[in-house]
């Protein structure tokens, strides 16, 4: 017989994947860039064009904006926590209402903060990191995944309807995205 799935883990380990994936992603930077520290004729294994070019994108000022310190190593500490938070949500099935509104504006915070950095790649760097794009989906994801439940049972929720809110902010974010390939 196989074990029955706590209601609400669904979404719990899409959370923990969205955690898993994006600490996956934000260590490749990590690596990248330390890789371009230490010798300044590496190629990053994402440069695959001057269009596709991590090396561009890591050798941006926006590239570390807070205190100098690397994007990625702010990305790797907050998938940390999404994923953390992740297996808490499958170990333990639900979470207080209070802690699901962290989650979302801390997710919210990471989803606005990739926005700003897509557009920067695109329309001031003209380049794009593959590694930052799988960032920016899996925030946007996320905050997704956390939107429905911190809404749930408040009357925002219940004169706009969550999941179109959702759906809507995913579409936002996916439209700004795609402008980056018609305008490049």
């Amino acid at each position: 017989m196989g074990v029955a799935l706590q209601k609400g883990a669904v979404r719990f380990i899409a959370i923990t994947a969205c955690g898993i994936v994006g600490v996956a992603l934000s260590l490749l930077v990590t690596l990248e860039k330390i890789a371009v520290l230490g010798d300044p004729h590496h190629v990053p294994a994402c440069s695959l064009s001057k269009l596709v070019n991590c090396l561009s994108v890591l050798d941006s000022p926006e590239a570390s904006l807070f205190f100098g310190i690397p994007n990625s190593l702010i990305g790797l500490i907050g998938f940390s926590v999404v994923t953390s938070f992740g297996v808490f949500g499958i170990a333990f099935g639900t979470f207080p209402q209070w802690l699901w509104t962290c989650f979302t504006v801390g997710m919210l915070s990471a989803t606005l903060f990739c926005i700003f950095l897509s557009y920067v790649s695109s329309f001031l760097i003209g380049a794009v990191c593959l590694y930052c794009v799988g960032v920016w989906v899996v925030s946007s994801l996320g905050f997704a995944l956390g939107l429905s439940p911190t809404l749930h049972n408040t009357r925002f929720a219940i004169l706009c309807g969550y999941g179109p809110l959702a759906f809507g902010s995913c579409i936002i974010y996916f439209a700004s995205v795609l402008i980056f390939g018609v305008f490049l």
